[in-house]
C-alpha cells in the first residue's frame, strides 16, 4: 500500500509538468550544464536558455521549462507531446529524433590542460593521443575522441558525470579535459579554481554540428517554423553576442552556479 501511494504521489507531482506540454504551449528539458543552460539561485538560465525564451515569446508560445538529468531529458523529450530539449548538440546519429531549431551558440571545443603542467608537450614523439582524457559515459565527444586515435580505456577514460571528471583533471589524475572558451571557465569555478588552462588541440571534426534546441515530432511543424524565424532574427540583432559577453563576464564575479 505504501508503494501504490507513493507512486500515485509522484505521478500527481509530475502531472503539472506534464499538462504544459498541450495545444498551448511546450515543455522544454534542461540540464546543468553552464553558461549554455543551468540553475543560479531559483532562476533557469543560460545563453541558450535565454535565446530559447526570448524565441517563445516572439512567436506568442507558451514554453515552460524543466532542469533534470540528462538522460531523463533526452527521453522525455521524444514523447508523444510539445516536449524540446535545450542544449543539445545535434549530429548525424541524433538527426531522426527531433525537430532541430538552430544552431544557438557553442563554443570552440578542443582539449586543454592546467597552465602549470609544463610537462604536456605534443610533438610528432609524443602525440595528443599518447596522454589521458576524461569524459562522462554516452558524451557525444567519445566519437570524436576515438577517431583521433584515443583508447577507451587506456587513454580514454569515462566517469559518471562531467564534474567527476573536471574534479580529477584539477587534481593532475587526467592530463587532458574537453572544454570550450565558454564552458571551461564555469566547471574550473564549480571546483573552485581560476581559469588557469591551456588549449592544446582544437578539434577540426565536423561529426558536432552545433547546439539546438530539439523538439518532438508531434510539435506542429507551423510552431517549430516560428521559432526558427525567431532565433535568426535575434541572431541578426547581434544577441547572440551579446548574450556570450554577458555570461563571459559573470563567470569571473559569479558564485559558482548551483547544482
Amino acid at each position: 500500500m505504501l508503494r501504490f501511494l507513493l507512486i500515485i504521489a509522484l505521478l500527481a507531482a509530475a502531472t503539472p509538468w506534464r499538462a504544459a506540454a498541450n495545444d498551448s504551449g511546450l515543455l522544454i528539458y534542461t540540464e546543468q550544464f553552464p553558461p549554455y543552460n543551468f540553475r543560479q539561485g531559483d532562476a533557469l538560465v543560460g545563453i541558450n536558455l535565454e535565446l530559447v525564451k526570448r524565441a517563445c515569446n516572439d512567436a506568442s508560445l507558451h514554453c515552460q521549462f524543466l532542469m533534470t538529468h540528462w538522460n531523463r531529458a533526452f527521453r522525455e523529450a521524444q514523447g508523444e507531446g510539445n516536449y524540446g530539449i535545450v542544449s543539445i548538440s545535434r549530429h548525424a546519429a541524433r538527426e531522426p529524433f527531433f525537430q532541430w531549431v538552430g544552431p544557438l551558440v557553442k563554443g570552440e571545443s578542443g582539449l586543454y590542460r592546467m597552465a602549470h603542467r609544463d610537462d604536456i608537450v605534443v610533438s610528432d614523439d609524443r602525440p595528443v593521443t599518447s596522454y589521458t582524457v576524461g569524459i562522462p559515459r554516452n558524451d557525444v565527444y567519445h566519437r570524436v575522441l576515438t577517431n583521433m586515435g584515443f583508447e577507451d580505456e587506456k587513454t580514454l577514460l569515462t566517469f559518471s558525470s562531467r564534474q567527476q571528471a573536471i574534479r580529477l583533471f584539477v587534481m593532475g589524475k587526467l592530463d587532458l579535459m574537453v572544454g570550450s572558451n565558454l564552458t571551461l571557465p564555469y566547471q574550473l569555478a564549480e571546483q573552485g579554481t581560476p581559469l588557469e588552462v591551456t588549449q592544446v588541440e582544437r578539434f577540426a571534426s565536423t561529426y558536432l554540428q552545433g547546439n539546438y534546441l530539439g523538439l518532438s515530432h508531434s510539435v506542429d511543424g507551423q510552431w517549430v517554423e516560428a521559432l526558427q524565424a525567431a532565433i535568426d532574427r535575434l541572431r541578426a540583432r547581434g544577441e547572440f553576442e551579446r548574450l556570450q559577453h554577458k555570461y563571459l563576464q559573470n563567470a569571473t564575479r559569479m558564485p559558482p552556479p548551483q547544482q
